[in-house]
C-alpha cells in the first residue's frame, strides 16, 4: 500500500492518519504501508523535510504504467494501481483479500545487521517463483520510519502538527534477478543524523518488469533498542 502525499497538501493529513491506521495490520503481516513524501508541492509555501524527487518519479513512473495523464495529492496505490476507495474501510479490506489471493511471483529474504549505529549492512536473498526468468523482475530495498511528527510553520497546513508513520527515507534499487531466477544482493545503508533507529524498517519488494505487478513485499524491524 504506498501514500503519495505532501505535508504541504492540506488534503493530505487525513491519508497520513489513515496510513498510520494500518500500522496493526502491518505488524500481522497482512500488508506493507509505505508513504512516499513527493516534492512537486514544496513550491507553494513549506518544504517537506521528507520529501524527494525519486518519490515523485516513482509516482509518475506508476501513472505511466496505468496511462494516466495526471499526479495527485493524496494518492493511494494498491499493488501499484490507483485506489480511490481507502476511506471505505470495506472497499479496502475487499481489495486486500483479492491481493491475498494472487499467489507470491517470489520469495524474498532480508537479513539485517547492525555494523555500528549510523550503518546497516543488508543481505536480500531470493527466487522467481514458476518458469519466469530474471530479465522479468526486479527488487527495491525501502528504509521507513515510524513516529516522526512536524510542527508547519507555513504553507497550506501552516500552524498544524503532522504525524507520520511508514515514511520511506531511502528507496534503492532497482535490483535485478539472475537469469535462472535468482537474487543475491549485499547493501551498506547510511543511517542518517536525525532517523530514530528504534523506529526503522527496512522492506523488499519485488515486481514484475513489465506490468509493474507487486510479486511479493517482505518487511523487517532494525531491532535496535531506544537509549535512555
Amino acid at each position: 500500500v504506498e501514500l503519495y502525499t505532501s505535508e504541504g497538501c492540506s488534503s493530505c493529513p487525513p491519508a497520513d492518519r489513515w496510513l498510520s491506521s494500518l500500522t496493526r495490520d502491518a505488524k500481522a503481516g497482512r500488508l506493507l504501508p509505505l508513504a512516499f513524501h513527493v516534492d512537486y508541492w514544496d513550491y507553494i509555501g513549506w518544504k517537506d523535510a521528507f520529501a524527494q524527487s525519486a518519490f515523485s518519479r516513482r509516482q509518475r513512473e506508476l501513472a505511466d504504467q496505468r496511462g494516466a495523464a495526471t499526479i495527485y495529492t493524496p494518492q493511494v496505490v494498491v499493488d501499484t494501481r490507483d485506489f480511490l476507495g481507502w476511506r471505505d474501510a470495506s472497499a479496502f479490506e475487499a481489495s486486500l483479500a483479492s491481493a491475498g489471493r494472487q499467489p507470491p511471483g517470489a520469495r524474498l529474504s532480508l537479513d539485517l545487521r547492525l555494523e555500528s549505529a549510523s550503518r546497516w549492512k543488508v543481505d536480500l536473498r531470493g527466487n522467481l517463483a514458476g518458469a519466469k526468468s530474471g530479465g522479468d523482475a526486479v527488487v527495491f530495498l525501502a528504509v521507513y520510519e515510524n513516529g516522526l511528527e512536524t510542527r508547519v510553520r507555513a504553507g497550506e497546513n501552516a500552524g498544524a502538527t503532522l504525524r507520520h508513520d511508514h515514511v520511506v527515507r531511502n528507496w534503492l534499487g532497482p535490483f535485478r534477478f539472475q537469469a535462472d531466477g535468482a537474487i543475491s544482493k549485499h547493501a551498506d545503508i547510511a543511517i542518517e543524523a536525525g532517523w530514530k533507529p528504534h523506529n526503522l524498517s527496512i522492506a523488499a519488494l519485488a515486481f514484475s518488469a513489465r506490468g509493474g505487478e507487486v510479486l511479493q513485499a517482505v518487511s523487517l524491524p532494525s531491532c535496535v533498542t531506544p537509549r535512555d
